[in-house]
């Protein structure tokens, strides 16, 4: 599977209801191109918290369920993260790695993935459902059990490599904004400023 695929995996099988928190780099240029929504929160530049940023609107937020998507080496830089989460325990949350065991969304340098057991790191400290998938079909399904049985991890194995010129998150204020009412269960139509 490719990271764009695997995204639209993850986006076909999650509540319509659900918040999204997407990585720094390629996943939330991919995630903005193409499903933007009020329901997503875009990290760009944030490299390592968007695992944090979904522990705190699941504590927060514990009748709606929160989906992180994080790529390994975002993981890998706050690697401490997955501690906090399996120690509170959010049953709303829903923890999705894509991991090319690379820096794709810079040069696709190395990363050390591929000699952690990440799925063993989310269960030893905690996470109640973990699961490692390569293919469509597992992911799926693996995604479905997973929703309100968390927190829960998701690792996929994803190809290297893919297209690079999606298009930005722009005009973060008014996305946060947008995003904010969305958590707080009101609507917003287009918004200049604010």
């Amino acid at each position: 599977m490719t990271r764009n695929e695997t995204v639209d995996i993850v986006m076909a099988n999650i509540p319509k209801e659900a918040a999204v928190v997407s990585t720094t780099g390629l996943i939330s240029r991919y995630l903005f191109e193409t499903f933007d929504s009020e329901r997503n929160f875009y990290s760009p530049g944030a490299m390592g918290l968007a695992s944090s940023i979904a522990l705190g609107l699941a504590v927060n937020s514990p009748s709606r369920t929160v989906v992180v998507i994080d790529g390994d080496g975002s993981l890998l830089m706050n690697l401490g993260a997955l501690v906090t989460v399996g120690a509170h325990k959010p049953s709303n949350l829903l923890h999705v790695v894509l991991d090319n065991a690379a820096y794709g969304s810079c040069s696709e340098e190395p990363t050390l993935s591929i000699s952690a057991d990440l799925a063993g790191i989310a269960r030893t400290v905690g996470y109640r459902t973990v699961a490692k998938f390569s293919n469509s079909p597992e992911l799926e399904q693996g995604l479905k059990s997973a929703i309100g049985a968390g927190p829960a991890f998701i690792h996929v194995m994803v190809a290297l490599g893919g297209p690079r010129n999606h298009a930005r998150p722009s005009d973060l204020a008014t996305l946060t904004y947008r995003f904010r009412k969305f958590m707080a269960g009101t609507t917003v139509g287009l918004i200049s400023s604010f």
